[in-house]
């Protein structure tokens, strides 16, 4: 009787174990399903962000597409193809300093390289830097040796440069 009375018990025992390692399985498949879910809504939400972004982008609505793009980089920090429409959104709308921080990061994240250099070349021209943007063009032209925008741009930059130089030495 009362090795009867232990096999009810362990039984008992053996029972709820069962039922707990079951709740534990389906909890966590619960769990994944909705993690799973809550994954699905998030690449779908972005890929509605990265079409507002580009339709905003093809628009020429910059500030918008500027926006959006923010939203996208939080997301993914490490897609050179956002730090350059970002770069060239500031360019537009005359941010011209954080238009080149993002085009250098599109230059190290190995984005459109050559377009980059180029577009931080003529980023410099707005505020004088000659010396900077001529640096830039050539970067370009190293990567993109037949680029007639990059080779006028250049030849401008050190014809302006060479005519600053030839005034300094005459006004002293």
């Amino acid at each position: 009787m009362l090795r009867f009375k232990l096999y009810r018990r362990n039984r008992k025992i053996d029972l709820k174990l069962k039922k707990i390692i079951a709740l534990s399985v389906l909890l966590t498949f619960i769990l994944g399903c909705v993690q799973s879910t809550k994954q699905d809504k998030k690449e779908i939400n972005i890929t509605k962000i990265k079409s507002l972004a580009d339709s905003c982008y093809e628009k020429n609505n910059y500030e918008q597409a500027r926006i959006y793009l923010d939203e996208l980089i939080q997301a993914d920090s490490s897609n050179g193809e956002l730090f350059y429409k970002r770069g060239y959104s500031y360019a537009q709308l005359t941010n011209f300093e954080k238009s080149s921080m993002d085009y250098l990061k599109a230059v190290s994240l190995g984005f459109r390289v050559s377009d980059a250099y180029y577009n931080l070349g003529i980023n410099q021209i707005p505020s004088l830097n000659d010396s900077l943007a001529i640096y830039y063009l050539e970067e370009s032209l190293k990567l993109s040796p037949n680029a007639p925008e990059t080779i006028s741009a250049l030849e401008a930059c050190k014809k302006r440069l060479n005519s600053q130089v030839k005034d300094k030495k005459y006004t002293i």
